[in-house]
């Protein structure tokens, strides 16, 4: 854990970045030979080869079954209890509702010769990988096939691991949750469900796959994309939080702590103006930590976390566009005014009530972000990345052809007859 003390001496950009070493899954070089591994055997082997994989490492029987019955979700997520089916309904209800408000809008640029533009159209086929062993996301389901179907895409497959057999229960329920009647639920995990969604082994074969998982799935998805699109390499959940002192220390604490319990490599930090504030804080997140369900956790990913000051808000803002963290939060007064210094960031909560859990369920945007500091270039995932631009151009009349033959001395120069007579042959 880096100290207030040891924050003072961190000066420069690359210094910063040690803040947080970020080790890449797919760097694993073990990880890597198993995965190509069982890539390659299934590539040979097809469907058979799923099916030895998922009765080792999923204990299940392909021949049971591979999609999930209307009947089996719908007994599995009787199981549920009753408030938090309700609570699964309202958040897909609220994440349906700030994506349809999002502007999908077609383009056209019109001249006198010609028109230009593109229209926008959905991805044919995606697949969704969500875990649902004994630990089961369902919030990773409202985050993604929600999106999926309001934009539009006709096939959503649903990857997660069964367990004794079924479907997980709150997995189940999430699936009615979101009124969806696109979706088809696969019991495949690990890297034979990201192979049988890329090569198309006993379901249609995916054009894009979402979701998270652990470094076998992670690297499994790099090694198909190409071949499909993916999301992005999601690496271990990271948190900053900015502020300037003003709120309750034990808010923090826990904010602090809703990103440690997530993984054991997990990143925390905590920046502020205000060095007794830190103090405080930093003695609540030891004592909180001893209270949480996943000790075990947090004892290992508090090892990456950091308390430091920075000499005002804009200097943490600055530090914090270095950082470019998963999730941010501006715990301070003036937080919508720092909010337009953000370059860098997955997603930001403004102000001392909207902590980062409520982002994870309810508040509309997905929790499916870019980690390891790919927020400088990559955005948390939202209707667009389940839709893809179709170009089209249109030129108006032979006179207004003929304004645009000069094209064809381009063709010439690098070398291309077949373009340059294609072009002249229609003014002739």
């Amino acid at each position: 854990m880096i100290l207030i003390d040891d924050f003072l001496l961190l000066k420069k950009e690359a210094e910063l970045q040690r803040l947080w070493k970020r080790n890449l899954s797919f760097q694993n070089n073990k990880v890597m030979e198993d995965v190509i591994s069982i890539i390659n055997d299934i590539k040979a082997r097809g469907l058979e080869a799923v099916k030895e994989y998922s009765k080792k490492f999923d204990d299940y029987d392909l021949s049971m079954g591979l999609i999930v019955s209307e009947e089996e979700i719908i007994s599995q997520a009787k199981l549920v209890p009753l408030d938090v089916s309700d609570a699964l309904r309202y958040s897909a209800q609220r994440i349906r509702r700030y994506h349809e408000g999002v502007k999908v809008e077609s383009f056209k640029y019109e001249t006198d010769e010609s028109e230009s533009g593109f229209k926008w159209t959905p991805i044919e086929n995606v697949g969704i990988y969500v875990p649902g062993g004994l630990s089961a996301y369902p919030s990773t389901i409202l985050m993604t096939v929600v999106i999926a179907d309001v934009a539009g895409v006709n096939n959503i497959y649903v990857c997660s691991k069964p367990n004794k057999g079924k479907i997980n229960p709150y997995i189940a329920s999430a699936i009615l949750a979101c009124n969806c009647k696109k979706v088809k639920v696969v019991k495949l995990s690990g890297i034979q469900a990201i192979a049988s969604m890329a090569l198309g082994l006993g379901i249609k074969k995916v054009d894009k796959i979402f979701g998270p998982g652990n470094d076998f799935v992670s690297i499994a998805k790099k090694q198909f994309f190409g071949e499909v699109a993916i999301d992005m390499m999601a690496g271990p959940s990271e948190i900053l939080i900015v502020s300037d002192g003003k709120v309750n220390p034990s808010w923090i604490a826990w904010d602090f702590l809703s990103q440690a319990e997530h993984d054991k490599n997990a990143k925390t930090g905590l920046i502020s103006t205000d060095i007794e504030f830190l103090k405080e804080v930093k003695a609540k997140v030891e004592e909180f930590a001893l209270k949480v369900f996943n000790k075990h956790i947090i004892e290992s990913s508090l090892q990456n976390s950091f308390f430091g000051f920075a000499p005002t808000l804009e200097d943490a803002i600055s530090i914090s566009n270095i950082l470019a963290p998963e999730h941010l939060e501006i715990a301070c007064e003036n937080s919508e005014e720092l909010f337009d210094r953000v370059q860098n960031a997955g997603t930001v909560f403004l102000g001392n009530l909207t902590c980062e859990p409520f982002g994870d369920y309810i508040l509309g945007p997905s929790h499916v972000l870019p980690t390891s500091g790919s927020a400088r270039y990559f955005s948390g995932i939202n209707v667009y990345d389940f839709l893809k631009r179709v170009n089209f151009s249109k030129i108006k009349s032979k006179n207004a052809l003929k304004k645009l033959l000069n094209a064809s001395l381009i063709a010439e120069v690098e070398g291309f007859s077949a373009h340059k007579n294609a072009m002249l042959c229609r003014n002739e």
